[in-house]
């Protein structure tokens, strides 16, 4: 089939490994599974969002390497297509099939906190600009790495200080000065505020009310991802 049709060729891979794509759904929820099952405490919060994040980015990185390595990003870049529309809709088709992987543990979330179904809406909502910025970063994390094993590595070493930056590794409350203001352009500090208050409520932000800052937010970083392929593909000719 045709490489400009991302989300049909992501669609029908998709429908061929629907045993497989249900095990990588599996893979959160089972390691949320002893936090699912103790008391509802604020740590809990951090675990998940970290969960969320870092499972996305290795897959993510997982498949942006074997896709540079195996010569299929290389013959798609020279389809006809226009090269930003491609890296748009790769990006947004992944981000979608990536919220899937994780819907059984949000569902999960929802059962074990009982939480107003305003909340989860919020928590679904905020999943979904954080998935757009986990497929970056791992996509970055997928091109450097020169083996499958450094991709773990890349992975992490992006991941990690991001969700540091957003706010999830402190208290609860907002961070101040300087990290603040970074915290506000990264899209994970509005998902993992979703997460805190879901898993217990508390004197903050509504949720509902930060999901168009995270949009905004994971378009900036679409658009400096498409700002350096600009720049790639300038350099290339």
């Amino acid at each position: 089939m045709l490489a400009t049709s991302v989300w049909r060729r992501e669609a029908l891979e998709l429908s061929g490994r629907k045993a497989h794509f249900a095990l990588e759904a599996a893979v959160p929820l089972a390691l949320a599974l002893p936090l699912l099952g103790g008391p509802a405490l604020v740590p809990q919060a951090t675990l998940y969002t970290t969960l969320i994040v870092t499972t996305t980015v290795l897959h993510s990185g997982a498949r942006a390497h074997y896709l540079i390595r195996s010569g299929l990003a290389q013959r798609m870049a020279r389809t006809p297509a226009s090269p930003y529309k491609l890296f748009l809709s790769t990006v947004l088709v992944r981000a979608v099939i990536a919220l899937l992987r994780l819907l059984p543990l949000l569902l999960a979330l929802e059962w074990r906190y009982q939480a107003p179904p305003h909340l989860w809406l919020a928590l679904l909502a905020l999943a979904a600009p954080a998935m757009v910025a986990s497929e970056l970063t791992g996509g970055l994390a997928g091109s450097l790495a020169r083996s499958a094993g450094e991709v773990w590595l890349y992975s992490l070493v992006l991941a990690l200080p991001a969700l540091f930056l957003s706010g999830v590794f402190g208290p609860e409350t907002e961070p101040l000065g300087i990290q603040y203001v970074i915290a506000q352009i990264l899209p994970f500090t509005f998902l993992h505020r979703a997460v805190l208050q879901l898993v217990r409520p508390f004197p903050g932000p509504i949720p509902g009310t930060s999901i168009g800052p995270a949009m905004w937010a994971a378009v900036g970083w679409v658009g400096i991802s498409l700002a350096f392929l600009k720049g790639r593909l300038e350099r290339d000719r």
